[in-house]
């Protein structure tokens, strides 16, 4: 299970740590070869279940404010099993940025106390975006958590998607 471990001091640095995630999306079918009467799969449909925009304080600004890093919080729902993702962009490249995926309502006293049991994530990077998935996600109401891990302010985008 992934592991999305910042420092949570008061004048910590905001350091991730990584196991990689899988994303299963996508399940094609195949026809019965010559008979037009077999069965076939259906095709995987994907669905925009939220997107949206973001500000964060860089680091230091967060810290100035009594937090190691700053987070937005987006808390959303699907009504049906299949594969999570999230596409995370941000405006300036050399920030470094990091994903997660929880369980339930993950508000931010819990989050900031480490109360909140990660299922996937991306530790701080600058590759953009950042796609993290989450294979076979029950139904249910989950949280998506946004990071800045960089030295400036940070403006940016989110979409999640669930394919079934």
């Amino acid at each position: 299970m992934p592991v999305f471990r910042m420092l949570r001091t008061r004048r910590g640095n905001a350091v991730g740590a990584v196991l990689a995630l899988g994303l299963a999306l996508g399940l094609s079918g195949c026809g019965g070869g010559s008979n037009p009467a077999s069965p076939s799969t259906p095709a995987a449909t994907t669905t925009v279940l939220q997107q949206g925009t973001f500000t964060l304080l860089s680091v230091p600004n967060a810290q100035g404010n009594g937090f190691a890093f700053d987070a937005a919080r987006v808390e959303f729902t699907t009504s049906a099993t299949g594969s999570l993702q999230a596409v995370v962009d941000w405006t300036n490249a050399s920030n470094a940025m990091a994903v997660a995926f929880f369980p339930g309502s993950c508000t931010y006293s819990l989050f900031y106390a480490n109360g909140c049991t990660e299922v996937a994530s991306q530790d701080p990077t600058t590759n953009k975006p950042i796609k993290l998935g989450l294979a076979n996600a029950a139904a249910g109401t989950y949280t998506m958590i946004v990071a800045n891990a960089g030295i400036g302010n940070e403006s940016g985008s989110y979409q999640i998607l669930l394919t079934k």
